[in-house]
């Protein structure tokens, strides 16, 4: 009987080792695994070839993406660089974390970030942000020991009209491949490269004024096949079609930069082991809407964001997602494929049940907010709106709710380019996408 349970207990032991053979991730402790995000601000998911873009834009990005999940409907809360990063690092909405606009500080916000969750697991935390926009100052250096938010490369100079004089505004900035240098730099410091690290590193390449090195060679032409498609996609406003191409050959050198940052950490043995994300704050206009930037509106263009998340040793490679998803779900999916308790209070959802197959959607609606504005200035803008503008995205509908504006009813299934408004046509389909809107602005922290 004794030797019997014996043989019973070694076959159990050889099983185990067999696994572990079988899945060499298993053997390692999940919470000694290196994290990289990478945010791409102002990408649009629609201009990446990897999400079928007709210009090879991201040809790295695109033979990458075998070797993550990709998430084909991500969206941000907010089409704007400061609050969007907050909700990503927060996994709170806008409306709870009370910053809907650039140049504003967090403030009181009680609870961790990020991080701060990270560091107090041990990991060796680095910040490498391309804009001055994200200076600490605002509050997303809590957590990260490296913060690296001044020195920057680039200045460029943009005259501004404000108390009704021209004045120059400085744009401090740095392009992909300083951020990749000081990436390279910072892994190499210390070892942290052997070390167990979250590293964050923000690029601001297709944010306008386009700045590209001097020396590159521009992949794509405003040629009749561009003008075509933007034409047949209404991009309507024709005076600025070489800016958009521009655009492009932005995300063109980013995607270069990208794959240059990438063969490193191959070439380094850091790469198969890690947990890297990537993925936009939001996108732009470019012309859709009669409306280059972003902020103002909610359309697609500017709230339709990439996602791609590779795991370690090749898990769940090259499997695509439709349903949405959001940036606030980013902090917690990092969580819970790490083992950490999320003390973030998140209002994001981990995706690993979606990776799973174990649900379907996570959540009922994705939640939009513009931007908010201060009272009308005295100089004629166009970058300004009256009132509040909330979205809510179920299923095929969209809705836009304005506090000032006419409503706004879409089905994206037959109209992807929101270009016929269904409010009048559909009411009730509008009073009941509005209840949600109603549940989203329930959701305010007021004492903040």
């Amino acid at each position: 009987m004794i030797q019997g349970e014996l043989m019973r207990i070694i076959k159990i032991v050889l099983a185990l080792i067999l696994v572990a053979l079988i899945f060499p991730g298993c053997r390692e402790s999940r919470k000694k695994v290196p994290i990289i995000l990478i945010t791409l601000d102002t990408v649009r998911a629609d201009h990446l070839s990897v999400y079928g873009y007709f210009r090879d834009t991201t040809p790295f990005l695109k033979d990458f993406s075998e070797q993550c999940v990709t998430f084909n409907q991500a969206y941000t809360s907010i089409p704007l660089t400061l609050p969007s990063h907050l909700g990503l690092f927060s996994s709170h909405y806008p409306i709870q974390h009370s910053i809907d606009t650039n140049y504003k500080a967090l403030g009181k916000w009680r609870y961790p970030l990020l991080a701060e969750v990270l560091r107090g697991n041990k990991y060796k935390t680095c910040a490498i942000v391309a804009s001055i926009v994200l200076k600490r100052e605002f509050g997303l250096d809590r957590g990260f020991k490296t913060y690296q938010d001044s020195h920057f490369e680039q200045t460029i100079r943009i005259p501004v009209i404000k108390d009704r004089e021209e004045k120059v505004w400085e744009q401090k900035k740095r392009r992909a491949e300083d951020v990749v240098r000081r990436a390279k730099y910072w892994l190499e410091d210390d070892n942290h490269k052997d070390k167990k690290f979250f590293l964050w590193l923000h690029f601001w390449d297709a944010h306008t004024p386009y700045d590209l090195p001097p020396d590159y060679e521009r992949e794509f032409a405003d040629d009749a096949q561009f003008r075509k498609y933007l034409e047949d996609n209404a991009y309507l406003l024709p005076e600025d079609y070489p800016q958009v191409n521009e655009y492009d050959n932005s995300i063109r050198y980013l995607d270069e930069q990208l794959k240059n940052f990438f063969k490193y950490l191959d070439d380094e043995g850091i790469l198969s082991k890690s947990l890297v994300i990537i993925t936009a704050d939001h996108g732009e206009g470019l012309g859709q809407h009669k409306w280059y930037k972003h902020g103002k509106h909610l359309y697609q263009g500017a709230v339709h964001i990439p996602l791609l998340i590779k795991f370690p040793n090749g898990r769940w490679a090259g499997k695509k997602i439709d349903s949405p998803v959001n940036l606030i779900d980013i902090a917690p999916t990092i969580l819970d494929y790490l083992r950490i308790k999320d003390s973030l209070h998140s209002q994001g959802k981990s995706l690993l049940p979606l990776i799973n197959d174990k649900v379907k959607d996570i959540r009922e609606c994705e939640f939009l907010q513009r931007r908010g504005y201060k009272e009308k200035p005295e100089e004629e803008v166009n970058d300004w709106e009256p009132g509040k503008k909330y979205g809510a995205l179920c299923g095929d509908w969209k809705i836009i709710y304005s506090t000032e504006a006419e409503p706004e009813l879409y089905s994206l299934k037959s109209d992807p380019l929101e270009l016929k408004n269904l409010a009048k046509d559909e009411p009730q389909k509008y009073a009941d996408l509005k209840k949600k809107i109603d549940f989203y602005l329930s959701l305010e922290d007021r004492s903040l």
